[in-house]
């Protein structure tokens, strides 16, 4: 820190001290200045975290002066290269406004919006709309497990499988900690289920068929049933794509509450007569 350190002691003592004793308030220094702007202690003051060793609170300072002439030369260097019809003053002006008109909005929304979307409103949404939900590749419903070898008791898991007894392999995978899924309500990318297995174990024949499948490679035994297949360019099926009608009701809630704010807003103001038009 070198030259930097020293500067900045008696700054920080300073503070720290009159921070110690409640002072109303801390002596100004000024700590730094770049191009036609300076930086006072006054101005870091509130964001001046509480060290118990002065030379934290030096590094801090030291980070927070440097930081502070990088981003005023670079603020400088850019207001340069602004065009010169541009209303500064206009942009702040309209991005104030947006920004508190945004935050109104979201307090209304977060207070008034109903966020309760019940299975008989997603299915009516999804029958109007099912061709807008087409599968870009295809999604399965399955059931897998990868066996170790060694994993003790794998014949009976075998029995298990051949027989399709779920609750009796389920705790047989939760036992050994296996990479297994006996879950038939949910749907996944059929590719991301290939990348379970070694490439080539299973063919599409085979997977598509619906039988119980199982096959050895590198050590593990593999277990695969698909339950149901969709394919590309069919409708996806409601239980796939249940979140994603639920996010858009809700979006078109927010959208009408929004509207129907707005326009009573205006309809009082007209009716309250607090909206006069000039007309020439």
């Amino acid at each position: 820190m070198g030259r930097t350190f020293l500067y900045l002691l008696p700054i920080v003592l300073v503070f720290l001290s009159c921070e110690s004793r409640n002072s109303a308030k801390t002596e100004d220094r000024l700590l730094a200045k770049a191009g036609n702007r300076t930086l006072y202690l006054s101005d870091v003051k509130s964001v001046f975290p509480v060290f118990s060793d002065s030379e934290d609170s030096i590094i801090f300072l030291n980070n927070y002066v440097d930081q502070w002439i990088r981003k005023t030369i670079l603020l400088e260097e850019a207001e340069k290269s602004l065009p010169k019809d541009i209303d500064i003053n206009k942009l702040v002006q309209d991005y104030k406004e947006s920004l508190i008109i945004h935050n109104f909005e979201k307090k209304v929304v977060q207070e008034r919006l109903d966020t309760i979307v019940s299975d008989d409103e997603k299915l009516r949404y999804y029958q109007r709309n099912r061709s807008s939900f087409v599968l870009n590749e295809p999604i399965v419903k399955a059931f897998y497990a990868t066996v170790p070898e060694n994993t003790s008791e794998i014949r009976e898991f075998r029995n298990d499988w051949i027989s399709q007894k779920v609750e009796s392999m389920q705790k047989y995978c939760e036992k050994y900690s296996l990479s297994c899924s006996f879950d038939d309500k949910h749907w996944i990318l059929y590719s991301d289920l290939l990348t379970l297995f070694p490439e080539g174990l299973f063919s599409e024949y085979q997977l598509k068929s619906g039988r119980n499948l199982d096959r050895f490679r590198e050590g593990n035994q593999f277990f695969v049933k698909i339950l149901e297949f969709r394919d590309k360019n069919e409708d996806a099926p409601l239980e796939y794509i249940e979140d994603k009608i639920e996010k858009i009701i809700l979006y078109n809630r927010k959208i009408v509450l929004l509207r129907n704010m707005k326009q009573r807003l205006y309809e009082g103001a007209l009716e309250l007569k607090r909206v006069k038009i000039y007309n020439d």
